[in-house]
């Protein structure tokens, strides 16, 4: 294996009506499913650039489809660029389902994994290499990309650490405050990258207006008008 590194997008499957939700209104559900398969696009186009960096697309299962795992790559069609891991999220709650993710990874032998959401298609990629850059640090033990909502869009580590993932109020405003917290109480040496934000609420899609971070996005909000 050439690279040390591993990226892994934890993805759903874009089905309108069960992405994106909370877009709907001012758009449909088929144009905020269409947004959001456009915001994996975005975000592959730009991690494909990393360098020595394994990627991987984290699937989640879709309530009501019977798809097996072994499919998971068929959901998405053409939207995973070829050469992209796919594989199904395992676990009952979102924090179970990350740390099953770095240790799939580091099971594979990768020596940092880090992980993104879906929901930030704009993201820099120099975030991404300086989380990777700060665990070459020796004293360093955890990353985290605070997201403006409270929540974080990266986290990345040297080593599958469960204890981070539990007692963590996700998808709420205090989920960045928990994990710090949760690392204080492991005594892990943290760092933090510059805050970002993601697009869940309508007024968030003024962040796409002529963005050149997340170019097929913010092309198609312009052609639904909703920005006018």
């Amino acid at each position: 294996m050439d690279e040390r590194n591993a990226l892994a997008v934890m993805l759903k499957t874009p089905i309108p009506g069960r992405v994106k939700t909370r877009l709907t209104p001012p758009l449909t559900p088929s144009e905020s499913s269409r947004l959001y398969t456009l915001f994996i696009k975005d975000i592959f186009s730009r991690v494909t650039l990393l360098k020595k960096t394994g990627l991987y697309a984290a699937c989640a299962a879709t309530p009501g489809l019977k798809t097996p795992p072994s499919r998971a790559r068929n959901d998405f069609g053409a939207i995973i660029p070829a050469g992209v891991g796919v594989f199904p999220q395992k676990g009952a709650t979102l924090g179970e389902r990350l740390y099953n993710v770095f240790a799939r990874l580091f099971k594979r032998g990768y020596g940092s994994v880090a992980v993104i959401g879906s929901d930030s298609p704009d993201m820099p990629l120099g975030f991404i290499e300086e989380a990777f850059k700060r665990l070459e640090d020796p004293s360093v033990d955890i990353v985290l990309g605070p997201a403006k909502d409270g929540g974080y869009y990266l986290i990345a580590m040297k080593r599958p650490v469960k204890e981070v993932f539990e007692g963590v109020r996700f998808s709420t405003p205090f989920a960045l405050e928990d994990t710090i917290e949760r690392t204080r109480e492991m005594s892990l040496s943290l760092r933090l990258l510059p805050p970002w934000h993601d697009i869940d609420r309508p007024s968030d899609l003024l962040l796409l207006k002529n963005n050149r971070g997340a170019p097929l996005s913010g092309a198609f909000i312009q052609r639904t008008g909703v920005l006018i």
